[in-house]
């Protein structure tokens, strides 16, 4: 996915929130881990990632 597209399907997700909300704990995380969470998120609120 052009990373273009990536930054506005975070915007609209709100994952830049969420990270903001969490980076304290996903920070601690490993980039996998966090990651992983990320995509976890993005399920849960309905979005395809492929």
């Amino acid at each position: 996915m052009p990373a273009v597209r990536v930054a506005q399907l975070f915007s609209e997700a709100g994952v830049y929130d969420y990270v903001t909300e969490l980076y304290d704990l996903l920070h601690l995380s490993s980039y996998e881990r966090a990651l992983d969470n990320i995509e976890t998120y993005l399920t849960a609120k309905g979005y395809s990632l492929c």
